[in-house]
């Protein structure tokens, strides 16, 4: 699942420009001083310090690169008209009630048109309820849990496929092994997840597939464990006397490579 840097960044690229554009001719902006102005202001959090500053950094390099084109293009074309794009970033550094605030601020204080997602389902999930509360549309790019989606929300487009999907997709391609002979029938599995929204819809995806499978797949380990963990070798431990033929694991990067080490 590994990727560079600039795959990273023009795929964020991609995502920013066509639901940007989207989102900026189908919605109004929240604000009598944002309709007189000349420029559409879009505010964005991103971890760009803490446990997900990776792939935060990701994200900028994508959103530097969009903006970065659209100023090259004079801007966005919204009601016949050029009108350039200002990006206002923070860092959430990775928690909670930072992105909050931040989101807040860049509302109340900033008066942004619209908002960029920041990324982990965690800050996600905790931000869109102040986009959600002040009608700014919040389009997001680094949370596909569906807890995000399920409150009925009006003003949150997201572009990634369920987290659900992702551990059904994962066992198709699984199950493609088996039945070309590279993997037991039956298959022990060791199901270690995040304790998280995001965790817990892989481990549903996973689950509901190995119960429609006739028998082809059993979990024999099935653990959660909190984010950002200093030490995995208990539960691995687990895993280890268990004997089994799988290893998933949904995890954020840090903790993934933790358990690699």
């Amino acid at each position: 699942m590994a990727m560079t840097s600039s795959l990273r960044g023009r795929s964020l690229h991609t995502f920013m420009v066509v639901v940007g554009l989207a989102a900026l001719t189908a919605c109004k902006p929240h604000t009598s001083q944002a309709t007189d102005r000349n420029e559409i202001v879009i505010g964005a959090t991103l971890p760009l310090t803490g446990s997900e500053a990776r792939i935060g950094g990701f994200f900028k390099e994508g959103y530097d690169l969009a903006f970065e084109e659209i100023s090259q293009q004079g801007g966005l074309e919204v009601g016949g008209k050029k009108r350039p794009v200002v990006l206002q970033l923070h860092d959430d550094t990775s928690t909670q009630a930072t992105a909050v605030s931040l989101a807040d601020k860049l509302i109340n204080s900033d008066k942004v048109d619209f908002l960029l997602g920041t990324y982990s389902t965690s800050l996600v999930e905790a931000q869109t309820t102040v986009a959600e509360q002040n009608k700014v549309p919040y389009v997001n790019g680094g949370g596909a849990a569906s807890e995000i989606y399920k409150r009925g929300y009006k003003y949150i487009f997201g572009a990634l496929s369920p987290v659900e999907l992702l551990g059904a997709t994962l066992m198709s391609w699984v199950d493609q092994q088996q039945r070309a002979g590279k993997l037991p029938k039956p298959a022990k599995i060791a199901l270690l997840w995040e304790n998280t929204a995001h965790g817990k819809d892989f481990r549903n995806g996973i689950s509901d597939f190995v119960a429609k499978s006739g028998g082809a797949y059993e979990i024999s380990v099935d653990e959660s464990f909190e984010l950002n963990g200093k030490d995995f070798s208990a539960l691995l431990g687990k895993v280890k006397v268990a004997n089994t033929d799988l290893f998933l694991a949904d995890a954020h990067l840090p903790d993934y490579i933790t358990m690699h080490k």
